[in-house]
């Protein structure tokens, strides 16, 4: 018998709830953009995952990927996520936005999966999707459980064109260390040095140090949790190349994110500082 696993705002779920969700479709799949400090216009999004559950309502991703996790779903819902960002991307592309991508985020599970490499292949190909408009997320913490197979994992799909991105930089163990190691395009900075940006100087320095580091690797960097102009104005003086929060949009539907955001729209009005952004 399978474990309940509680979560506050909803009392108990369980792995076969999980099962029966992924097979009738209660999964849903929420997109915050990210912005371009350069010019104002959006870069992609990250696919944020929602349980749209009959009764409690929608359910965070945290609860998801834990309860996931302990059941061995991992590995299912992971490869729904893959395809329905792909598939997502495809409808995009029809649509006239063709340079977005879309970041998903992967467990450490799915990494060492030997068929990881294999699933995410299928829901490109399936979908008629360029590699590089895809963008996995990993943290640290993915890495450590096993090394090797992970990296192998990363290496193919960075041979592929598949973008890889390392999550919550900085507030991880041997960051630099790691770094050096492996095949990633982009850092995202993690929100918790954003949030008192405009005002504290600790946080603007580690924020510089982490967007001159980059740059000096030809990395793009994301700045998470941006909410206020102070934040975003500070990030543009720091020449940041991209920034997501709530500031920009909240997670949203696929729909409305291309209403309101589409190719045809205006782009974010940045602040004036007196000089061009972004490197690279």
């Amino acid at each position: 018998m399978l474990t309940l696993t509680p979560f506050p705002q909803a009392g108990t779920v369980t792995a076969e709830d999980l099962m029966r969700a992924i097979a009738e479709n209660e999964l849903v799949l929420l997109y915050q953009p990210k912005m371009n400090c350069l010019d104002g216009q959006v870069a992609g999004a990250e696919a944020l995952l929602r349980w749209s559950h009959p009764r409690f309502g929608l359910i965070a991703p945290d609860v998801i990927v834990g309860l996931a996790e302990q059941s061995e779903l991992i590995h299912d819902l992971g490869n729904w996520v893959l395809r329905a960002a792909c598939r997502q991307l495809a409808e995009w592309r029809s649509a006239g936005a063709r340079t977005w991508s879309i970041a998903v985020n992967v467990s450490p599970l799915q990494l060492q999966r030997p068929g990881f490499y294999s699933n995410v292949c299928r829901a490109l190909s399936d979908n008629r999707v360029p590699a590089d408009l895809l963008v996995l997320e990993i943290t640290e913490s993915a890495l450590m459980r096993d090394v090797d197979a992970c990296m192998k994992q990363l290496f193919s799909l960075f041979g592929l064109g598949v973008q890889i991105s390392l999550d919550d930089f900085g507030t991880g163990f041997s960051s630099l260390a790691r770094l050096k190691q492996l095949p990633v395009q982009e850092v995202k900075i993690a929100g918790e040095f954003i949030r008192e940006l405009d005002r504290n100087e600790v946080d603007q320095s580690i924020v510089a140090a982490v967007i001159g580091m980059a740059a000096s690797m030809d990395l793009r960097v994301v700045a998470e949790g941006v909410e206020t102009d102070g934040q975003l104005q500070r990030l543009v003086q720091l020449r940041c190349d991209q920034t997501q929060g709530y500031l920009h949009a909240p997670p949203i539907r696929a729909d409305l994110f291309l209403r309101q955001l589409g190719p045809l729209t205006s782009p974010v009005a940045l602040p004036s500082v007196g000089f061009g952004v972004a490197h690279g």
